[in-house]
């Protein structure tokens, strides 16, 4: 239905092919930027990351992010939704109302370039920890984060940032792209958000493992030793 054109098309249709689809794209965005995060933490304050409740963060963060995509999908339904109903075609109505492409390329741009900030610092963290270790466990179990890093930095660059920028220039061009391949660079979105959880998830326990080795421990609690400790390896 975002194809093509549809006469008669429903409002069930509509919030089912259009707006569920373009809300679940924004929380797709926003788990890949909370994973990000997620790691950064891990690395700058790991005897707090090792002492918190990881499955409650992860369903604060889930709940955010479809909050995220909740408020995204009420705006689209609240400016086009008529439009959309024309012609059961989300492309032709972003192309017709300016609000709505703006709204939708701003918060797009800014969760990109947060996401690849995110993920570019804790690169270059992991870098430094791992020329900083003398226990060759320890290296060998950061070098497997870091390709989990890498894996989630190159799938974001390719999954979500060539997209944006695809989007941003076909706003400033009117070259029409976005409204030919709409639908393609959508579906690559989504892809980014399945991967990056699904590289998330099957690298986790490599990834504590390897702050386990830093510390040598399975339940750190916070002291003068530790902090000592903490700035010596990690700052």
């Amino acid at each position: 239905m975002i194809v093509h054109n549809y006469e008669n098309c429903t409002v069930g249709s509509t919030l089912g092919t259009v707006a569920g689809h373009i809300g679940g794209i924004r929380m797709n965005q926003m788990i890949t930027l909370f994973l990000g995060l997620d790691r950064l933490y891990a690395l700058f304050w790991p005897y707090k990351y090792r002492l918190k409740n990881q499955a409650t963060i992860a369903r604060y963060a889930t709940a955010f992010s479809a909050f995220m995509g909740a408020t995204y999908m009420f705006f689209l339904i609240g400016h086009d939704l008529s439009r959309v109903m024309n012609t059961c075609n989300l492309m032709t109505a972003l192309k017709e109302t300016p609000a709505l492409r703006v709204y939708r390329l701003f918060l797009t741009t800014v969760t990109t370039l947060a996401t690849q900030v995110v993920y570019i610092i804790v690169f270059y963290k992991l870098r430094r920890i791992i020329s900083a270790q003398d226990n060759e466990v320890a290296k060998a179990r950061y070098h497997s984060a870091n390709a989990t890093i890498t894996l989630l930095l190159v799938s974001s660059l390719l999954f979500m940032t060539l997209p944006s920028i695809v989007n941003l220039y076909d706003y400033l061009s009117s070259s029409g792209i976005f409204l030919v391949y709409g639908p393609l660079i959508s579906i690559v979105n989504i892809t980014n958000g399945a991967v990056n959880v699904f590289i998330y998830s099957w690298a986790h326990k490599d990834f504590n493992k390897a702050i386990k080795s830093l510390f040598k421990c399975h339940n750190a609690t916070v002291g003068p030793s530790s902090a000592a400790f903490f700035v010596k390896h990690t700052l």
